[in-house]
């Protein structure tokens, strides 16, 4: 994945840069490099933001459910 998404992914999760460090125990500064291409991804940190992101879009939070009806072809009920 590019900076681009992991920090469209963040914004969709809701969650600041630093609560995002917080959950994959790195620093703010981190996550600020990834997300502007200055810093490549390593593997392992890779590893703990797709966790993070799988998680959190099988939760029943609404904001996935509707994201997974679009995936699924269907008119989301909003």
């Amino acid at each position: 994945m590019d900076g681009a998404t992991y920090k469209r992914i963040r914004m969709a999760l809701g969650l600041s840069q630093t609560e995002l460090a917080e959950k994959v125990h790195v620093t703010q500064n981190y996550i600020a490099m990834m997300e502007s291409g200055a810093r490549e991804v390593s593997e392992l940190q890779s590893l703990k933001l797709l966790d993070l992101f799988v998680e959190a879009a099988r939760s029943s939070d609404p904001v996935f459910e509707v994201m997974r009806s679009i995936l699924r072809g269907e008119k989301p009920e909003v």
